[in-house]
This record gives C-alpha cells, sequence and structure tokens, in this order.
C-alpha cells in the first residue's frame, strides 16, 4: 500500500511540476542583491522623485516594466527567500497599480457630489441605502426611486 501511496506522489509530483523551494545559497543570495537589487534601485528612484503623485504614463509604464522584472529576477533564482521577496513585489505591485490610477480621488469626488446633492441627476436615487444587498438578493434588481428598507 505504501509503495503505491508513493508512486502516486512521485506522478502527481511531476504531472503538476509542484515546485519545491530550498534555502538560498550564497551565491544565489548575491544574484539577488546585485541583479534584482540594481532593478529595485531604478524603482526606488521613481519613488522619489514622484512622492505624493501620480507619475505621467510614460514613467507609469516603466515602473510596471521595472516591477515585472523584478518579480521575474527573483522568481528566476526560485530559493525560498526569492520566492517570498517576488510574492512580495506581486502584492506591492497591485496596491501600486490601484492606487496610483487617480480612482480614490475620483470616487471621493463622485461621493461627495452625491451626499451633498450637487447634481438634480443624483437627488432621485438612493445611494446610500443600507438594505443594497438585500434589495438585490430579493428583488434581482435595484429600483432607484424607491429604497425598501
Amino acid at each position: 500500500m505504501s509503495i503505491l501511496f508513493i508512486l502516486c506522489l512521485y506522478i502527481f509530483n511531476h504531472i503538476f511540476a509542484i515546485p519545491i523551494s530550498k534555502n538560498c545559497t550564497s551565491d544565489e543570495r548575491q544574484i539577488a542583491q546585485d541583479k534584482c537589487g540594481a532593478i529595485e534601485k531604478q524603482l526606488d528612484s521613481y519613488f522619489e522623485k514622484y512622492d505624493g503623485q501620480i507619475p505621467p504614463e510614460d514613467v507609469k509604464e516603466n515602473m510596471t516594466d521595472l516591477y515585472r522584472n523584478i518579480i521575474e529576477c527573483y522568481e528566476n533564482i526560485g530559493c525560498q527567500e526569492a520566492l517570498e521577496s517576488k510574492m512580495k513585489f506581486e502584492v506591492e505591485f497591485e496596491n501600486w497599480s490601484i492606487f496610483n490610477t487617480g480612482i480614490k480621488d475620483c470616487m471621493a469626488e463622485f461621493y461627495g457630489a452625491i451626499y451633498e446633492g450637487r447634481y438634480n441627476c443624483t437627488n432621485d436615487y438612493e445611494w446610500f441605502s443600507e438594505c443594497i444587498s438585500n434589495c438585490c438578493w430579493f428583488t434581482g434588481y435595484i429600483n432607484p426611486t424607491n429604497s425598501i428598507n
């Protein structure tokens, strides 16, 4: 029975190519520091230059490329610490992508206009309904002129 289990585990591991990461050697750490670290410094220089600002489109593209290069760099090294750094930069990239679109400012303006009733077209709708999930669940749609409470 145990031979069958080991055989199944071996086949499963090779079919689905489950990576078994190892601790980084000193050479791998040095490669990460030299190669990936150099790309990180380039990215950091953009963050210093555009601190608190939304960068121009060409700079955003460069920063996106740098993020992808850093992620690929750590992925190619393949050891445990490098894969952890890769995951860290993937999350950082996702957060940066969301917050650098300017959507926060746009949404603040949108909800501010609704809350203050600046536009006539927003007054007829129940934008701040407390039962919006219940309305959708039970009726299949939101009736914009009548609030179900």
